[in-house]
């Protein structure tokens, strides 16, 4: 499919549902054959989230409307990865604006009007040059429970707030040192309007792919606790008595009994990798968005102030079903494949320090010491003394000073007592 760009003064009802609302379904190598002489990626990348510019094509992926007996209605897709700013300026401009705004209309007046002169175009980079700064005394802040030196291994990727036409909002780590199990996410703003939190593993021409996406409240004041705290999971499989990583199917996170996001397994005997897959509630697909493999799915612990529950993780070793997406939503099939999650229990499990096993017994070796005497002096057998030393099987010869293992009777006296 071919696309072309069209500024968003020349948008009409007329071409409204060629409009691409998946920007990710661009490649690169695409925009770069399309871009107008004299511009670079970057800023054509800005001016299409800003809702400046669009994309058009006779054949879009997501079209971003959908045209049903002759009114235009918002597609609301999960692929959808084009801009809300971008999204609300294509809205008040072809669905909620005045019958004048369609090309029929124009085409009319302009028989008795002579055609208007096409107003400059000016970039965001310089209108923003002669903009005021606001201020921006209004802040948010997303909390991950995880050590703050593996916020980039659970969590890979950024946090984004819903972009708005004066300001840009990305959450950067606050600098906040005095916890080490929880990393703290923060970003200000200049006023309190709810905004919409994204997150994107991975950089993108359209900003990523979204694993999810919630409205989110700002506040004046940094709050004792954060109204969105995310957990990253490693899930695993019982089969019997045993558990532990599979190697092929797929994960399924829901929420509300809705689906969220599909993980396809990929083969690794130590640990449980998967890939992100295009799959949501409306689409099941195996083409795969997030091409970075994850060893972690982000559980939510509190939204909007609230510990969540109705959160599902279902395994299968086959790709999900239509059908079987429809029983999640009606019926009890969440509860027959899969695990729900108690996120306070969670919460509680990550909070109890772990005990350390104490180290095994050693003994350091003197003058005049040999197996024998050492496996009498320490009450066990010299068969024993080999099994716990390899090097001991083929030679007998001890270094004085030499450390070697002994057998560990706390064990035993443990497995009696209990």
């Amino acid at each position: 499919m071919s696309y072309y760009f069209e500024r968003f003064e020349k948008l009409s009802r007329d071409n409204a549902t060629l409009i691409e609302g998946n920007l990710d379904a661009v490649t690169k190598a695409e925009l770069q054959r399309i871009l107008p002489t004299g511009r670079m990626l970057r800023s054509i990348q800005h001016d299409l989230q800003r809702g400046e510019l669009f994309l058009l094509s006779a054949s879009p992926d997501t079209p971003l409307f959908s045209d049903v007996d002759g009114e235009l209605t918002l597609n609301n897709s999960h692929a959808m990865t084009l801009s809300s700013e971008a999204i609300t300026h294509a809205e008040n401009r072809l669905v909620t604006s005045s019958p004048e705004f369609s090309s029929s209309a124009v085409c009319d007046s302009s028989d008795s009007l002579p055609p208007a002169e096409e107003p400059e175009y000016v970039s965001q980079e310089v209108a923003a040059a002669t903009r005021t700064e606001p201020e921006k005394n209004y802040s948010y802040h997303l909390e991950i429970v995880c050590p703050s030196d593996k916020r980039t291994t659970y969590a890979p990727g950024t946090f984004n707030l819903a972009e708005l036409r004066d300001e840009e909002a990305s959450l950067v780590l606050a600098q906040d040192t005095s916890a080490t199990d929880t990393v703290w996410l923060s970003t200000k703003a200049a006023s309190d309007k709810k905004r919409k939190l994204y997150y994107k593993p991975q950089s993108g021409i359209g900003g990523g792919s979204n694993l999810f996406a919630c409205d989110v409240n700002l506040f004046e004041k940094k709050p004792s606790k954060a109204n969105e705290v995310l957990i990253p999971v490693i899930p695993a499989v019982q089969i019997d008595e045993l558990l532990g990583f599979p190697t092929e199917g797929y994960f399924y996170h829901f929420y509300q009994k809705k689906l969220i996001q599909e993980f396809k397994v990929t083969a690794n005997k130590d640990e449980c990798i998967f890939a992100v897959t295009r799959s949501h509630l409306k689409t099941l697909s195996d083409e795969i968005v997030i091409t970075k493999t994850h060893h972690h799915i982000l559980i939510y612990c509190r939204l909007n102030g609230s510990v969540v529950t109705g959160q599902h993780l279902v395994y299968l070793k086959k790709k999900i079903t239509a059908a079987e997406i429809a029983l999640a939503e009606t019926g009890n099939w969440l509860n027959e494949y899969g695990v729900e999650i108690d996120v306070a229990a969670l919460r509680a499990t990550l909070d109890e320090k772990v005990i350390e096993r104490p180290p095994a017994p050693t003994y350091k070796v003197v003058s005049g010491d040999s197996l024998s005497k050492i496996a009498k002096k320490k009450s066990t057998t010299v068969d024993e003394l080999r099994t716990l030393n390899p090097k001991f099987r083929t030679s007998s010869l001890l270094s004085i000073g030499e450390k070697i293992n002994l057998p560990d009777r706390s064990k035993k006296a443990t497995s009696r007592e209990t």
